[in-house]
């Protein structure tokens, strides 16, 4: 791993391994070791295009470029395409994600690596759509950032791979049913709405918030409404998943 490079060395003391390990907490140390290079990898690439630190952040054109390298990437580090090769990639970040990609493919099926290609180009598209309302300075309404929001957040992704983490594998009826992806998009909620009020501080010193609690307010509207707004959100996403999660089991 090219720990020198700057968005990568800015994070070496981040404890980005117990960060695996809070959201893995079942994974042996095979899988929390490659799950320690994806999230790496998620928080590296996640800083290109920040707002707040990413080189690539004030210019689309070059930050969509970049997007579609690390997809190119992605079908040959995770093996999508068994006879399609994508051309030679020195970015540093990239290779951290290789480096996840060649233990990843060691044991999950093809099936799995097909679902996480997936969930990250869900993510990668999501991030440009944000990228692109930043840099014209445009705030969107609550429900449609919300449905950008559960993309950016990454959560869809992260609970993809938990049948890695455990070392199960999913009947298909199961790992594909309408209960399942509920599950996911409420993880996805609580995520982003737990962020977004944690890092709207961070997020002022932009030029352009986009972010649940500018997306909900309205004029006269002060904090603690719009935190109690979110709060009942939360709320609600909990129940959600709890009415999910007790049909998955019944049904399974």
């Amino acid at each position: 791993m090219t720990v020198a490079y700057p968005l990568i060395a800015r994070r070496k003391k981040d404890g980005i391994a117990y960060l695996a390990c809070s959201l893995y907490p079942q994974a042996r140390r095979r899988q929390i070791e490659a799950l320690t290079l994806y999230t790496t990898w998620l928080v590296c690439w996640d800083d290109a295009v920040d707002a707040n630190e990413g080189d690539l952040a004030g210019d689309f054109m070059q930050a969509e470029r970049w997007r579609e390298q690390t997809m190119r990437m992605m079908r040959e580090a995770l093996a999508v395409d068994e006879t399609n090769m994508s051309e030679a990639d020195d970015d540093p970040i990239n290779g951290v994600f290789r480096e996840f990609g060649a233990r990843f493919c060691q044991t999950a099926p093809n099936d799995q690596r097909r679902l996480l290609y997936d969930e990250i180009q869900f993510f990668i598209n999501s991030c440009a759509a944000e990228q692109k309302l930043r840099l014209a300075s445009r705030i969107p309404d609550y429900e449609p950032y919300m449905k950008m929001r559960i993309g950016t957040v990454g959560g869809r992704m992260l609970c993809s791979l938990v049948p890695y983490a455990t070392d199960e594998r999913l009947p298909a009826a199961l790992s594909s049913a309408p209960e399942i992806v509920h599950l996911w998009r409420q993880v996805s909620i609580l995520q982003s709405l737990m962020n977004d009020m944690l890092s709207l501080k961070k997020e002022l010193r932009t030029d352009c918030v986009i972010n649940a609690i500018a997306a909900i307010m309205e004029p006269g509207m002060s904090l603690d409404i719009v935190v109690a707004k979110l709060e009942e959100r939360m709320k609600m996403a909990v129940n959600d998943f709890d009415d999910a999660a007790n049909t998955t089991y019944k049904n399974s």
